[in-house]
């Protein structure tokens, strides 16, 4: 799952990606990173990732955290919208998205 890029449409997609990043912090496939975009100038999501559960009342209207292997530097980013549903994704920063 981590090197492709997963939708999120539906609260259920959500709380399966979070599964899957928490199985892969805990044997430490990824880590939480710090890189934020400098084209962006906050990050308006106040929560740690280690308090998302994706159930019940979202914390936040929007969630956006990034990734990182730590062997290899590969950035992931995921980002999930609660305003209207749930809807978002999971992906692989590419070279692209630095420009």
């Amino acid at each position: 799952m981590l090197y492709a890029t997963k939708s999120i449409s539906i609260p259920s997609d959500f709380r399966k990606i979070l599964s899957v990043i928490r199985a892969n912090m805990e044997d430490k496939t990824i880590i939480e990173s710090d890189y934020w975009p400098d084209h962006l100038i906050i990050n308006d999501c106040e929560t740690p990732f280690d308090m998302v559960t994706g159930k019940g009342k979202p914390l936040e209207e929007v969630y956006t955290y990034y990734f990182e292997c730590p062997k290899c530097g590969q950035l992931y980013q995921l980002f999930c919208s609660t305003v209207q549903g749930c809807k978002g994704k999971w992906r692989p920063l590419i070279e692209s998205d630095f420009r």
